[in-house]
């Protein structure tokens, strides 16, 4: 028998595993989906994008909320055609790139839960992959780069604190990269599945925008990286996330 899981993020459905048998006896196999609830961002590189010569103008949202990342003229990222394990990936350029939510739709006050496929190619300390910000500057929590050695942290800027991984995801290597805030007040980041460091004293009451590869609307571009995906969760998915990985990491090759 073969076992397959496949993860399916979902806005309500129950989180528990419903297994399919298919066949039958040495043929059968058993394919498990996982529905995901809280799902409100899911950004992919095989879909959803306009990007005529491949720069994108938009990255479409697939979680049917209609929560799409566009960038202006001047801040396009690059489109790579089958660039990792046969599918599309975005490239941003460190110079003015960045994908920004065209709304304030993405509004939570509780917990939320981040799932990247992404590899770091050059950036300044404090160079921002994924960020979660408010209406005004010093409002945020998301993934920063922490300098020349590409170790990858969660900053909270409204508290000015910040956990590290003390794990490089420096080019030419892809990781997972998972963070789960809690409402409590604690938060945890994995790399490549494996729990770097966890934290208290989250502040996310604010947050109400997405951007990848820039600090806000008024700080942009300042990181140069490839991003495959993203999974943005408006709740705690903590107990699927090894089956969300196991998807990215199938799904990707990395």
């Amino acid at each position: 028998p073969t076992q397959i899981t496949a993860v399916t993020p979902a806005k309500t459905a129950s989180a528990t595993p419903v297994s399919v048998s298919v066949g039958a006896g040495s043929l059968a196999s058993c394919i498990t989906f996982f529905f995901v609830t809280g799902l409100i961002g899911w950004w992919k590189g095989d879909a959803g994008m306009t990007a005529p010569s491949n720069v994108i103008s938009k990255w479409a949202d697939q979680s049917g909320n209609s929560n799409d990342l566009t960038a202006t003229s001047t801040a396009q990222p690059t489109l790579v055609p089958g660039g990792l394990n046969g599918l599309p990936y975005v490239q941003f350029d460190g110079v003015a790139n960045n994908l920004q939510s065209s709304s304030n739709a993405l509004t939570n006050t509780g917990n939320f839960s981040v799932f990247m496929v992404m590899r770091e190619n050059s950036a300044p300390a404090y160079a921002w992959v994924f960020n979660y910000f408010g209406p005004s500057y010093g409002q945020w929590s998301g993934f920063v780069n922490v300098g020349a050695t590409n170790d990858l942290m969660v900053n909270r800027q409204a508290s000015n604190s910040n956990i590290s991984n003390g794990a490089s995801v420096a080019s030419p290597t892809w990781h997972t990269v998972s963070m789960v805030q809690r409402v409590a007040g604690t938060e945890s980041i994995w790399s490549d599945s494996i729990v770097t460091n966890s934290s208290v004293g989250g502040d996310n009451t604010v947050s109400t925008n997405v951007s990848l590869a820039s600090i806000s609307t008024t700080f942009a571009g300042n990181t140069q990286s490839d991003i495959a995906e993203v999974l943005f969760f408006n709740a705690n998915v903590e107990t699927s996330r090894t089956a969300i990985e196991s998807y990215l990491k199938a799904k990707w090759g990395v």
